[in-house]
């Protein structure tokens, strides 16, 4: 089936109709194939940084009913966890070096040797008693070393404390989603940072095991927290399943931009069958004389599918081919990835053959009841 000329053909008869087909489809494909790229990154990093996780590992939320995190409190708190326990959680930092550079920094405590998951591009993992002692000690990501052009050994000034470097976390030929971040024992943080943190509503906490974890060391953990400070709970205590949290957080991140984009493409099918309920109307004369120069409906059915999948397609290459060029010219947006990639090509392609089904479903029921008889007598 000639597609061009399919479209040629549909221009040359309904200009109108087509171009707005076009350019319904073109907006609808065009944020779908953004939104493809956006959660596909998304999923992609957070599973990367899920799989830096141990096996058992369970996520809780320490929640300040009064708004007052005191750190003292909570490093007092977490020295008794047990000795095979670690615990991990994150803050920001805000300058390195002097400049007004904002970075996440994860910290880790833990009072035994346990084998750490992060990709190591170079040097080495604090030590149990770097973490017992909070040694000013700290891993860079990659591109953060790059950009100070340090050396392993060497001193970094963060928030105005100096630390030493011994450690570099990425890889060597492929982005990380720890390209952009600072690792450090969590009894090293800043005081800057801590006074940054000094009126937060909760944190995030991670707790990990060598053997099966057991939720009731998160709620032990807030019971304890809680005696010091009755505003204190702990809430949202999960499980962390490493296959499967990346797409979970994706759907829960991208909920709204989901809904819309999904209302975006049923408004642009429920338009192009309402426009085509009244285009087929218009060619009840053309598909009569097919039938009765003894065109089958199965075969006007098939050229209806392609007449429909030819806009369409245009529509989508239209789409990509927009993506491609803003991707080269933003990179990134925001949140948002324009990155192109073959899961988006794949995912069109099948919205493509699904839209023009059903776009087609009307038509189709409409022109298996032409008759060419009545055709000929002008009913």
């Amino acid at each position: 089936m000639n597609f061009y000329k399919l479209l040629k053909k549909q221009i040359k008869s309904n200009p109108i109709t087509i171009i707005i087909f076009i350019l319904i489809f073109y907006i609808s494909t065009l944020g779908l194939s953004v939104l493809v790229s956006t959660v596909s990154g998304f999923t992609e990093n957070t599973n990367e940084y899920y799989s830096m996780f141990d096996d058992y590992t369970t996520n809780g939320t320490i929640a300040y009913g009064d708004g007052r995190y005191d750190h003292k409190n909570f490093l007092k708190t977490i020295s008794k966890i047990p000795e095979d326990t670690k615990i991990r959680t994150s803050y920001e930092i805000f300058k390195i070096n002097g400049l007004n550079d904002r970075k996440v920094v994860t910290t880790d405590y833990f009072k035994s040797d346990f084998n750490f998951t992060y990709p190591i591009l170079e040097g080495r993992f604090y030590t149990k008693d770097e973490s017992i002692k909070g040694e000013k000690v700290v891993l860079l990501g990659k591109s953060i070393y790059l950009k100070y052009n340090k050396s392993i050994g060497d001193k970094i000034n963060i928030d105005n404390e100096e630390f030493k470097i011994i450690g570099v976390v990425g890889y060597k030929d492929k982005k990380c989603t720890f390209d952009e971040t600072v690792f450090m024992p969590l009894k090293s943080i800043t005081k800057t940072t801590i006074k940054s943190y000094e009126s937060i509503p909760y944190r995030d906490i991670y707790l990990s095991g060598k053997d099966s974890f057991k939720d009731e060391e998160v709620f032990k953990l807030g019971k304890e927290l809680g005696e010091t400070n009755p505003h204190v709970s702990i809430a949202n205590i999960s499980k962390v399943y490493k296959e499967k949290s990346g797409a979970i957080d994706s759907v829960l991140v991208y909920s709204g931009e989901i809904f819309i984009v999904s209302i975006c493409i049923l408004f642009a099918l429920l338009n192009m069958v309402l426009i085509n309920y009244f285009w087929i109307k218009d060619r009840r004369f053309e598909i009569g004389v097919r039938k009765a120069f003894g065109i089958k409906d199965r075969q006007i059915c098939t050229l209806l599918v392609c007449e429909f999948l030819s806009v369409v397609l245009v529509s989508s290459i239209l789409a990509i081919i927009s993506q491609g060029v803003l991707s080269e010219i933003f990179k990134n947006i925001g949140n948002y990835s324009l990155e192109l990639s073959i899961r988006n090509i794949i995912i069109i392609v099948l919205v493509n053959v699904l839209v023009s089904f059903l776009v087609s479903i009307i038509p189709i029921t409409k022109a298996i009841k032409v008759s060419p008889i009545e055709i000929v007598r002008g009913e």
